[in-house]
């Protein structure tokens, strides 16, 4: 302890006799160049376009001190092998967009950039991919990456005002009932949690909906069931954008259950007349 302490001590003395030439503040900077990491992770549907953003750009804007961001992309499973500029931003939010090239070019298709923003649309079902943004800063601070990991597994339904949508229309024909112990039904909340609104048995043939306790939005007064199928009834605009989770737990305690992602993607008015 003693010898540690005294360790210390010279090396402070040290510092401060240094401090004048500036290589303490070397020092002291020195583990900022790590850069910041943010994630985040979405599902979407295929062909939606996708909007994209840096969540800490605006700091650097208002302190004056952003000189340029770039977006990339990358298959997670290459594990940085793969990876290609999108876009670039000067300090005058000037962009350019890169040719996509390769494989990516049946993948994705970058739409716009404004701003920083990247707006895309992956193209394949069930494909995940992820883009980072690089913001790069004035002076010695360090850059700030942010990345986005998008799959496009969701399972997208479009209906029209008024109409009923069959909830369970995507995992129609994808099991057997003499295969599946159950089937849970949740809605996905905006903070990305979840909150169970049905149960089916598929040995029974029958659905169960499950009274919300808290925060209950209107539209699951509207929720019906026919059998196994979850029907959302008397849809309106506002309905456009719910996400649904099905989740269907096969018998054996051994097997994980196969996950759905529905999402309630276009709803149209009706043709006038």
């Amino acid at each position: 302890m003693a010898v540690t302490a005294l360790r210390l001590q010279s090396f402070n003395l040290v510092c401060k006799c240094l401090y004048l030439f500036g290589v303490c503040t070397m020092f002291a900077s020195f583990p900022l160049f790590g850069g910041a990491v943010g994630t985040d992770i979405r599902t979407e549907c295929t062909n939606d376009k996708i909007r994209l953003s840096h969540p800490q750009l605006a700091d650097p804007i208002q302190e004056k001190s952003y000189k340029e961001l770039i977006w990339t992309v990358d298959d997670p499973e290459k594990q940085g092998q793969d990876k290609q500029k999108l876009v670039y931003c000067n300090e005058y939010f000037k962009c350019h967009k890169y040719n996509i090239t390769g494989r990516y070019q049946q993948r994705i298709e970058t739409t716009a950039a404004v701003r920083g923003v990247l707006y895309i649309k992956q193209k394949k079902f069930n494909d995940k991919l992820t883009y980072t943004c690089r913001v790069i800063h004035k002076g010695n601070k360090p850059p700030c990456d942010h990345t986005i990991t998008v799959s496009s597994s969701a399972n997208c339904l479009s209906t029209t005002v008024g109409k009923s949508i069959d909830l369970s229309r995507p995992i129609h024909g994808k099991f057997s009932k003499n295969d599946m112990e159950d089937i849970s039904w949740y809605r996905i909340l905006q903070d990305g949690g979840k909150e169970k609104i049905a149960h089916c048995s598929p040995s029974r043939v029958l659905c169960t909906l499950i009274n919300c306790t808290r925060s209950c939005p209107e539209y699951l007064t509207r929720l019906k069931t026919d059998g196994l199928s979850v029907i959302l009834t008397k849809v309106t605009p506002n309905d456009r954008g719910l996400r649904f989770q099905c989740e269907l737990h096969p018998i054996g305690i051994q097997r994980a259950p196969r996950v759905y992602i529905i999402r309630v993607r276009d709803v149209a008015l009706p043709r006038p007349g």
